[in-house]
């Protein structure tokens, strides 16, 4: 059977929900630079009209539409488009110039607000205006891995779609920080992209998933302490398995076309299996949470369903921790006692007594107790437990905020472009 290219409604969340598909680039945008300038004027209002009876019902209503906004299908982000729209015409035009010679440190011009603020009052208004909004809305939020995986935190450990995009949005950042480094990759990429392009689009798979090898390798050569190997990271098995030739004298895992091929044809059997490209993504770096997720998922699988599944594992491990009560270790080939007990920071004499051992003997596939001693000794063990996950977690957040930062850093570049070509019209 002939597989049939994915349609845009069949690629991940994450690229339906925030239109990273270039023809909607300019809605997008649209819409993105809408929110903050009512969110902004909505802040203002409240502030400076303290008296004005409708603040809190205006207030709600922006963030009802903001929440709206990131959850409707497109045709109602339109609609709330043209409504942020025509709520930023009705009182833009009075606030513009106090935004900006306030908000923005300059003089008081504008009559209408008395021109008599003194140097302190204006500093005053700039920190509340800063608190009550950042240009950042709650949709940019941004929470570490680590953040989100906090033992100590009050209550349950929550990983769904709002602590997923609080990861995206610090993945963004981070790649924004390091600008010079994203560019770097950018490059890179840029060489094989075309060319690229037209192999993700021939094996039917979104050509946004070329960048796998920004995220996995920073489009270098590199080899992993697995002996993952070229762009695209492939053991020697799996890339032998989609067709690269990988010996003595040849390794095709760093044709960076060749391997391209052979993550696009990986990505779309893994597709045809999980029938969901956020799983797939997360399938692809570390493979065994999202196939013990399988085998015990009840009915449809789906991003969602595992983020749950995964949230409910990190939830029991930790109450356990909680309670004093021992973690458990499956022994490794070339594991031993000493090393096992180096790893959880206990003595070998602890897990010797936890598990009834008469010697230091273990085998693989062993399954031994791992005491816990006090609680500063639980959390470090929720960290060494966690630590094989945490890449898998938050693996395609990292990969999502990377195509954000991207998109960023060249549509900055672009501008730059024509402002300079602009300027140079302008000299001549």
């Amino acid at each position: 059977m002939k597989f049939e290219k994915p349609k845009f409604n069949e690629t991940p969340y994450y690229l339906q929900n925030q239109k990273i598909k270039k023809k909607n680039n300019k809605e997008k945008h649209k819409l993105r630079n809408a929110i903050v300038v009512v969110s902004s004027v909505v802040a203002s209002f409240s502030l400076l009209f303290k008296d004005f009876s409708d603040n809190e019902e205006v207030d709600d209503n922006a963030k009802k539409s903001l929440k709206e906004f990131k959850t409707s299908d497109n045709k109602k982000h339109a609609e709330i488009g043209s409504d942020i729209v025509k709520q930023v015409e009705k009182i833009k035009d009075d606030l513009h110039q106090y935004n900006n010679n306030i908000a923005r440190g300059g003089i008081i011009e504008d009559e209408m607000f008395g021109g008599n603020w003194t140097d302190e009052e204006i500093e005053n208004y700039r920190k509340e205006l800063n608190k009550k909004f950042e240009f950042e809305s709650s949709m940019e939020i941004s929470k570490s891995i680590h953040d989100i995986l906090d033992y100590n935190q009050e209550g349950d450990i929550v990983f769904n779609f709002e602590t997923a995009d609080q990861l995206r949005n610090h993945w963004k950042k981070q790649y924004l920080k390091y600008s010079k480094t994203t560019k770097k990759i950018i490059e890179r990429r840029d060489k094989y992209k075309d060319e690229l392009e037209t192999v993700f689009e021939e094996e039917g798979v979104p050509i946004e998933f070329l960048n796998i090898a920004c995220t996995e390798s920073g489009f270098k050569l590199a080899t992993s302490n697995k002996n993952a190997g070229g762009p695209y990271q492939f053991l020697r098995a799996t890339g032998r398995q989609y067709g690269l030739t990988i010996n003595s004298k040849t390794d095709e895992r760093n044709d960076a076309i060749k391997s391209g091929r052979a993550c696009a044809r990986y990505l779309k059997d893994l597709y045809n299996t999980y029938n969901d490209w956020s799983l797939v993504l997360a399938r692809y770096n570390g493979g065994a949470f999202v196939k013990r997720y399988k085998k015990q998922a009840e009915g449809d699988l789906s991003y969602p369903d595992f983020l749950s599944h995964r949230e409910t594992r990190i939830n029991n491990l930790r109450n356990q921790l909680k309670q004093n009560k021992p973690a458990t270790y499956k022994v490794r080939e070339g594991n031993n006692l000493w090393m096992i007990a180096m790893k959880y920071k206990v003595s070998p004499i602890d897990i010797k007594k936890a598990n009834n051992l008469k010697n230091d003997n273990i085998v693989p596939n062993q399954i031994l107790k791992i005491p816990v001693l006090n609680q500063k000794h639980a959390e470090h063990v929720f960290g060494v437990e966690m630590s094989d996950s945490i890449e898998n977690l938050r693996y395609p957040e990292k990969f999502y905020g990377f195509i954000l930062a991207s998109e960023e850093l060249e549509e900055d570049s672009k501008s730059k472009i024509v402002t300079k070509a602009s300027n140079n019209k302008k000299d001549v």
